[in-house]
């Protein structure tokens, strides 16, 4: 049953009351439990906190202009199982302590470097130690402190359990955005498998899985994808476009996708949110390719399922 009152039931309460400024009240009651409720799902994979700020921020923009009234954003694994503080905290450990440490690692710490040059091992040695004892601390903010924590990701089966009570919530899904990285490449694995520093193993049969048969997303309008190579006609045209086939919009990356804390994938995003809906009702392939100039691209190149059509940008 919906949030709002049938007329016949309107009228009939209105007739028993005899206060105008009750009958305005009722109106205006009314008037705003059937506004329309439009979420945003967000199954953030690769801890994406600045495009969770970013999200929250158009939300609340559009809120203060009088549109999204209802709209509430649900993210996946939920805030009860990692809270946007220690999201914060992880961020900031791979940020400062994990990212640079491994790419350097990986980078100048062969076995030949680190022969060559014995002050080369002891930087190396160093590197790794600061980078496992980052990893260690993300163990214990992902696992509430628990002291017998081993591993620095998420169980999927966990974010599964998140995903699935989400999908069960009181919640009305019209858009859906996944990010993290897409692995391993855009043609190597058909299950189109997305990854990161939350979790891994995310592909394109679990969401269909979940995400198809779940109510709450029977009026997804549009699914994003925020990953490398989750654009290109082979991924987006054979495989995310069976994750919610009713949609009028699938969108991904067509080559690389910017990191997720530059201005360019923030921009990209904010650009995606202002515009899908647009996108997704056109009614045609020409009137399609022109409302793709409305978007943002950066320096990037973007593919598109547009109801049954395919195009770039």
């Amino acid at each position: 049953m919906g949030c709002g009152m049938s007329l016949a039931i309107l009228q009939h309460t209105m007739k028993k009351i005899s206060n105008p400024c009750s009958i305005l009240v009722l109106i205006l009651f009314t008037a705003l439990t059937s506004a329309a409720q439009e979420d945003i799902l967000l199954i953030d994979v690769n801890n994406v906190v600045p495009e969770i700020d970013q999200v929250q921020k158009f939300i609340d923009s559009e809120k203060l202009s009088g549109r999204e009234k209802n709209t509430r954003l649900v993210i996946v694994p939920s805030l009860e199982r990692l809270s946007m503080e220690n999201r914060r905290k992880i961020h900031s450990l791979h940020e400062t302590q994990i990212d640079a440490n491994q790419n350097y690692y990986e980078t100048q710490c062969t076995d030949s470097q680190m022969q060559s040059s014995p002050q080369r091992s002891n930087i190396c040695n160093q590197k790794l130690a600061e980078m496992k004892s980052a990893r260690n601390k993300v163990a214990q903010l992902l696992s509430m402190g628990d002291p017998s924590a081993q591993s620095d990701k998420l169980s999927i089966d966990d974010v599964l359990v998140d995903l699935e009570a989400a999908l069960r919530g009181p919640y009305k899904f019209n858009r859906v955005i996944i990010s993290g990285h897409h692995f391993p490449g855009d043609t190597s694995d058909d299950r189109r498998l997305i990854s990161g520093e939350l979790f891994t193993g995310f592909s394109t049969e679990i969401a269909q899985k979940y995400l198809n048969s779940a109510p709450s997303a029977l009026d997804v309008r549009s699914v994003m994808l925020f990953g490398c190579w989750t654009g290109g006609v082979e991924a987006l045209v054979n495989y995310w476009s069976q994750v919610l086939p009713k949609a009028n919009l699938h969108s991904g990356f067509i080559s690389t996708a910017p990191i997720k804390t530059s201005p360019e994938n923030l921009n990209i995003l904010n650009s995606f949110l202002k515009n899908e809906k647009t996108l997704g009702e056109s009614k045609s392939k020409p009137e399609a390719q022109k409302n793709l100039s409305l978007l943002y691209k950066g320096n990037r190149q973007l593919g598109f399922l547009i109801n049954s059509w395919y195009l770039k940008k």
